[in-house]
């Protein structure tokens, strides 16, 4: 499966990057009929979904306060908490 990946990143990934839109990239890929893309796309999706909800979750907890970070696992000490709270600070 990895080698299958890695040929799939290497052929299409890394080429097409540059060209158009990440929607036009994206329906361009999926209309690829082969299953290691398709497992690709399915493996691209997981991690992007669980990142957008790790960092909701921790921009969520700085809104609320110390007590929300103190609640969760690694009290604020993370990296996403600390750049959540950079990006806070920063741009407020």
């Amino acid at each position: 499966m990895a080698i299958k990946l890695t040929f799939v990143r290497n052929l299409l990934a890394i080429p097409l990057s540059n060209v158009g839109t990440r929607k036009f990239r994206r329906s361009v890929v999926e209309l690829i009929p082969w299953k290691a893309v398709q497992d690709f796309i399915g493996i691209v999706d997981v991690i992007h979904n669980t990142s957008v909800d790790i960092f909701e979750s921790k921009k969520k907890a700085l809104a609320e306060g110390d007590e929300a970070l103190e609640r969760q696992i690694a009290k604020g000490k993370d990296l996403m908490s600390i750049l959540c709270e950079f990006l806070t600070f920063e741009f407020v």
